[in-house]
Formats: C-alpha cells, sequence, structure tokens
C-alpha cells in the first residue's frame, strides 16, 4: 500500500512537470560586444549574479532543488573568478539579496580579495539598503539603474513584544530565564524592554553601526563622519547616490557590457552565469518516462552516500533551532538542527579515517539545552581524534554558541551575533482563555507538584523555586562546557555570561571566539591543523546531504513527517524572523531547558 501510494505520488508529480516543461537548463553563457573581426584578444568579465535569499545549505526537506546558490557555492565562483587569469574583471549583479550581516562580509571580502589579485570588480544594483550598500562597497565601481535608490538610512532594531496580544486571549506566559540581559522571554512577559535587555541590545546596535560606518568609509574612500553624514541624508534617489559619491555611474544593465567595451576599447566578453552549475533541460513535450528518469536523477541527496576515499574534510551544517528529533510538522523548505541526526554523522566522521577534518558551519539561534549538549559531547569526543574546526554564520546564539565551542578552534564574522549565554523555560497557562470560552476543567492529582506543568494554572511558588534549581542546573552546566572548552577561567566566561548578544567583534575581545573568519578560513585551519600538504588534493563534503521529496517518496525516510507546504521565499521577509522564532519555540513543547536566544530581534 505505502508502495502504491509513493507510485501515485511520483505520478501526480511527473504530470505537473510534463505540463509545465521543467527548470531548464543553466549555466555559463557568452555574450560578446564590440568588433568581432580583429587580432586582438577579446577582453573577458565574468557575471555572478546574487539574487534572493542565500542559503547555507539547502533545506532539510524540498519539492525540487532551488535555484539559488549557497553560500558556499558563491564564494566558490568568485574565487574560481579570482584564479581565472584569462579574466580582465567581474561583474556582480544584485537583485533582490536578503542576506545577514555575516553572510555579507563574507561575500564582500571575497570581493577585495578579487580587487587584490588585479581583477575591475564592478557592481551592479537595481536598489540597496543597508546591508546590500554595505556589500557593494567593496567594488571599485558601483553602477546603478536611472530609476533605482539607496536606502542607506542608518540601522534600526525592532523587538516584537507579544504580552498585550496574549493578555487579550487570556494565555499566560510563565516563563523563568536565567541571565538577566537574555530577554527570550521578555516578549511573551512583558510590553517592553528590561533595562538590561536594552542595554544589550543597543551595545549590539552601537556595533553594527560602526562596522557599517567604517565599511562603507574604506570602501568609497570617505571620512568616517562623511558616511555619517550621508546616512542622516538619506534616503537617496539615483541622481542624488550619485551626486553625492554613492554610486559612479547610473545606466540600465544591458548598457553596462557596451560601457565595458567603450572602456577597453576592443572585442569584449560578458560570460553570464560564470561558474554556475548547469541543470539538466527538460523541454516541454519529453517523453513522461523520460521525465520520470530525470526526476530520479535530482534526487539521491537523501540516500546513504559513500564518502570519497581520499582525504576528506567534512563541512558539517547546523542550520535552524535545536531540537531533539524533528517536530510532527516540518515545513518545506525548513531547517532545523536535529541533535540525534548531527550526533550520529559526527560519530560516523570522527570513525572515518578518510575524514582528516571537520568544519562545524553554525547558523542557529539555539533551542534544546539538552539536545546542544549532546551535540557538543559527541564534537569533543570527535575532535580528540581529528581536528573539530568551527565556523559561524550570521547567528550562533545560545544554543547555537553552546555547540559551537564543542570545537577546538571557532572562527567568526565581525556581524555574527553571538553569546546569548542563558536558559529560559517555563509554560504557557491557558486558563484565561478557558474561561473566555467556556471551557471548564476537573483536576485529579497524586502528589503536591504533579501539576507543575499543567496549562490550568502557574507554578506556585514551591514549584517556581524547584523549576527555577533546573534551570539553573542547565545553565551551570552550559558555563562549564564553554570553561571546558575554551580553557577559560570561570571569572573570565561569567562578565560575558548574563544573557548579552553579542557581534563576532564584541565576541572576540571577550574570548568567546577565537578569531575574525569565514568558512574558507575554517576550511584551510582545518586543513593546517590535519597536518594536510597545502598542495594535497582534498576532498569537501558538506554534509547532512538534504532531500528532496522525491528521495523521500522513492527511497523512504523514516523521519519523515506530513509537511506543512509553505515555502519561505513566498513569504514577506519581515515575516521570516518571527516564523524561525516560533519554530524554535517548540523545543519548549516537552518544558525541558532551552538555550535560546531572544531571536525577534531584528536589525535593518
Amino acid at each position: 500500500m505505502k508502495l502504491k501510494r509513493r507510485w501515485c505520488s511520483a505520478i501526480l508529480v511527473t504530470m505537473a512537470l510534463a505540463l509545465f516543461g521543467g527548470a531548464g537548463a543553466w549555466g555559463q553563457e557568452e555574450v560578446r560586444v564590440g568588433p568581432g573581426d580583429t587580432a586582438l584578444m577579446p577582453v573577458r568579465y565574468a557575471e555572478i549574479e546574487i539574487e534572493g535569499p542565500i542559503l547555507e545549505t539547502l533545506p532539510d526537506l524540498y519539492l525540487l532543488k532551488p535555484r539559488v546558490d549557497t553560500l558556499y557555492d558563491l564564494l566558490e565562483r568568485i574565487e574560481k573568478a579570482r584564479q581565472d587569469d584569462s579574466l580582465r574583471g567581474v561583474v556582480i549583479k544584485l537583485h533582490r539579496v536578503a542576506l545577514g550581516w555575516a553572510q555579507a562580509q563574507e561575500i564582500r571580502r571575497a570581493i577585495l580579495d578579487c580587487r587584490a589579485a588585479g581583477k575591475d570588480v564592478v557592481c551592479f544594483m537595481q536598489g540597496a539598503g543597508n546591508i546590500e550598500y554595505f556589500l557593494t562597497s567593496a567594488a571599485d565601481r558601483i553602477v546603478m539603474a536611472p530609476s533605482g535608490s539607496v536606502f542607506l538610512v542608518g540601522l534600526r532594531a525592532e523587538v516584537l513584544f507579544l504580552k498585550g496580544l496574549l493578555d487579550k486571549v487570556g494565555v499566560e506566559a510563565d516563563l523563568i530565564q536565567i541571565g538577566g540581559a537574555k530577554g527570550a522571554a521578555e516578549p511573551f512577559t512583558r510590553t517592553t524592554s528590561s533595562d538590561l535587555f536594552r542595554d544589550s541590545i543597543n551595545a549590539l546596535l552601537d556595533d553594527y553601526y560602526r562596522q557599517l560606518v567604517e565599511g562603507i568609509a574604506s570602501g568609497r574612500k570617505l571620512e568616517g563622519k562623511r558616511v555619517e553624514q550621508l546616512i542622516g541624508a538619506g534616503p537617496f534617489t539615483a541622481p542624488r547616490a550619485k551626486e553625492a559619491g554613492l554610486v559612479d555611474e547610473l545606466m540600465f544593465y544591458d548598457e553596462l557590457a557596451e560601457s565595458l567595451q567603450k572602456r577597453h576599447r576592443g572585442p569584449f566578453v560578458l560570460l553570464k552565469g560564470y561558474a554556475e552549475k548547469p541543470e539538466v533541460p527538460m523541454p516541454l513535450g519529453t517523453a513522461p518516462q523520460e521525465i520520470l528518469k530525470m526526476v530520479l536523477g535530482m534526487g539521491g541527496a537523501g540516500r546513504k552516500g559513500a564518502l570519497p576515499a581520499g582525504p576528506t574534510i567534512a563541512v558539517l551544517y547546523a542550520v535552524g533551532p535545536i531540537v531533539l528529533e524533528d517536530p510532527d510538522e516540518l515545513l518545506l523548505g525548513e531547517s532545523v538542527v536535529n541533535a540525534e541526526r548531527i550526533s550520529r554523522i559526527i560519530r560516523k566522521l570522527a570513525e572515518r579515517d578518510s575524514v582528516k577534518a571537520i568544519v562545524l558551519r553554525v547558523d542557529s539561534p539555539g533551542g534544546s539545552a539538552e539536545g546542544s549538549d549532546l551535540i557538543w559531547h559527541e564534537l569533543r569526543r570527535a575532535d580528540e581524534r581529528k581536528p573539530v574546526i568551527v565556523s559561524l554564520s550570521d547567528v550562533a546564539g545560545s544554543g547555537g554558541y553552546y555547540i559551537a565551542t564543542g570545537g577546538r578552534f571557532i572562527y567568526a564574522q565581525e556581524g555574527t551575533i553571538t553569546g546569548s549565554i542563558g536558559v529560559i523555560g517555563g509554560k504557557f497557562v491557558l486558563k484565561g482563555l478557558f474561561d473566555k470560552l467556556g471551557l471548564t476543567v476537573d483536576v485529579f492529582q497524586r502528589g503536591p507538584n504533579a501539576g507543575i506543568f499543567s496549562v490550568v494554572e502557574g507554578f506556585s511558588d514551591s514549584q517556581r523555586e524547584r523549576y527555577r534549581d533546573l534551570l539553573r542546573h542547565t545553565y551551570e552546566t552550559f558555563l562549564d562546557r564553554i570553561v571546558t572548552s575554551r580553557n577559560q577561567p570561570l571569572e573570565q566566561v561569567r562578565k560575558w555570561a548574563d544573557g548579552q548578544s553579542l557581534t563576532g567583534r564584541q565576541a572576540r575581545q571577550g574570548r568567546l571566539v577565537d578569531a575574525i573568519g569565514g568558512l574558507n578560513d575554517a576550511i584551510e585551519a582545518a586543513r593546517k591543523a590535519a597536518g594536510l600538504d597545502p598542495d594535497a588534493r582534498v576532498s569537501i563534503v558538506r554534509l547532512p546531504r538534504p532531500q528532496s521529496v522525491f528521495d523521500a517518496i522513492f527511497w523512504g525516510r523514516r523521519d519523515l513527517r506530513q509537511p506543512a507546504f509553505l515555502l519561505s521565499r513566498s513569504l514577506p521577509r519581515e515575516a521570516l524572523p518571527a516564523l524561525r522564532y516560533l519554530s524554535a519555540l517548540r523545543c519548549m513543547e516537552d518544558y525541558r531547558p532551552a538555550a535560546l536566544m531572544p531571536a525577534l530581534i531584528t536589525i535593518r
């Protein structure tokens, strides 16, 4: 019966693909401009487009592979362009980019490396906000469409408080947090920020603002005070942006190649889609059986694949909220850090002789404290056998930082949000809601604390004290893990362990991370720590392998639940932080302590 259902699903998908024709091919294409009959070699530029959200890795479960670069793929393409002696320059084309500060800093550094290698880097944008302009300021020249605008207006942090809504519907958040500045409980228990939490956010915002000003000043060769004046005068229309020196030229994208050709005064070639990985074309009218073969060929990610036999560095992604096991409803396109699954992978990597080092890439607001501790333990065990190096992306807060301390060396970008060392736990009391709905509950109890997690009454004084003791034990265990891993005295750790969220630069000053750097820095450090020759051929394997729906249908997936068919890319950008945080809150469903940062903060 199960096999029959799988084939029915496959036939429906195949019919849909046959109807709409498939994704089509994408890859490198040459656009030639200028005189064709000449003995001169054409000047070659690579086009690299950055569009939409930049993913760390593909989601745990997806329908069709998205036509997007992961950050790793994007950095790899820029690095290939840097090393390509046939290229005179690179055109970076930005379109509706959605990325965080740390990701922007990694891409920005890659652009600067290209320039240092003698490449002319031109960034084209339709328009830009703070982060997009910060990124493009690394280029030699910035070109913008005549109708575009630059929203360089400074930074704003917003914290969404839900207590007023909960009061209206009769729900009480009976939550306890350890760490005065943590703030994870405050959106549910307060209507405004506490003084400690407000101070923490202001310190975070101050450093982000300095990073924004310093980056633009260095990229555009301006004084910091001048950048601050420009920020105060924003936003800018395209003509005003050019007049202020924020952009260099105004033109449409199809005019850019002609402009570059005139500048170099000879034949010119723009390599569109430079170094993209081509997809298998699926033209309209392809026979259903051939489409089915192609569909099956798209999968494979969920099947057990052999690791390379030669020297290998494994890049292990921990992206999303940390949970002990996958939730019953896993959104299509959502990623979670399944602690049991990740721990199994770490054990296998530690046992595999061909794997010489592990790089843990973290982009997580935390979640289950128990799951975080399980991953930490496996990383420490693995590090006894081979180097474990950690790279932090946009967010590695609370449980995300917890697992990061399992490695021997931690890299972060200056804009990485990290720290938030603290614990939260509790329950949501529904008695008021039940009263509004006319619902009543009869209680039968044996033992004075049997109702400690009842949703019809809050904690009693004795229950709250006992639960606080449990949370404090989890918190002290968290501190002990940091002391053990980071080889720092407890007094030093406690300075940064009151729940404060920190930028990577602040965390480096507090010795919570070891160095400022990105994913490629971590991979290179892993190579050196493993004693691999710099010229040795080393395979890079990225895990865990994401799974398409086709894999789940045809090859089975024991932990597959009925997915909610909601694609994150179809939602407004502003809704995503709240969605991710509500997803992370699922780690509290069993009332166990959570190492969760206040992820309802947005800075833009």
